[in-house]
């Protein structure tokens, strides 16, 4: 990204972090799952953080949740038929850590659903 992101006109209180891990431990930690909205480079690369964090067993959360199948179907056959099937590089297990939805209602099903794991 050349130019800093502008803050969401409906965000109400902005915190900037000078480190990258720092913002992603204050958002990652306490979350109970994640929804994820179409985006650019910066949301692929929150979107398979969280991923990662979940192969690894290095976050308790249980639901990460694509909205917009739309947008989301075509990396998710990516992920099933290229990464798993085709060169095996992650774990079958791997594409349970998400959902692609549609709707808010069922990505707060799911989150509500799949309660955090204990280690």
């Amino acid at each position: 990204m050349t130019t800093p992101s502008a803050i969401n006109e409906f965000v109400k209180k902005n915190h900037r972090f000078y480190f990258p891990f720092v913002r992603k431990l204050i958002i990652t930690a306490p979350s109970l799952g994640f929804v994820i909205f179409p985006g650019g480079f910066g949301t692929m690369h929150q979107l398979f953080g969280a991923f990662n964090l979940g192969a690894n067993r290095q976050s308790r959360k249980n639901a990460d949740n694509s909205l917009r199948k739309k947008f989301w179907s075509p990396l998710d056959e990516f992920i099933r038929n290229i990464m798993l099937k085709k060169f095996h590089a992650i774990h079958s297990k791997d594409v349970d850590l998400y959902h692609v939805v549609d709707s808010k209602e069922e990505a707060m099903r799911i989150i509500k659903e799949n309660p955090r794991k204990e280690f």
